[in-house]
């Protein structure tokens, strides 16, 4: 079986984007990265980690360019593996 190398993003949920910015940026100290935008607030843990907070209300819509997805529906999360392991996962 190919090697995980590490988790690639964690996504949580949070009807007050501007409200959880404030927390994860001001209360644990981590990095706001790219902006904020309706859908999502993007976070730096380490350099290849990030935390995404998305609301629910916007990432289930349907017919977006990801799959839909919410805190209503099935969470994930996104496992890095190497490139050259990728069709050994796919397989």
């Amino acid at each position: 079986m190919p090697r995980i190398t590490g988790i690639l993003e964690t996504i949580l949920y949070a009807d007050d984007l501007d409200g959880a910015e404030r927390f994860y940026r001001d209360a644990l100290g981590l990095d706001a990265i790219g902006g904020g935008s309706e859908l999502m607030r993007k976070f730096r843990v380490a350099p290849s980690q990030v935390l995404l907070v998305f609301d629910p209300s916007v990432s289930e819509v349907e017919d977006r360019p990801v799959p839909s997805h919410g805190t209503r529906g099935s969470g994930h999360i996104a496992l890095l593996v190497g490139e050259a392991d990728l069709p050994a996962w796919r397989e």
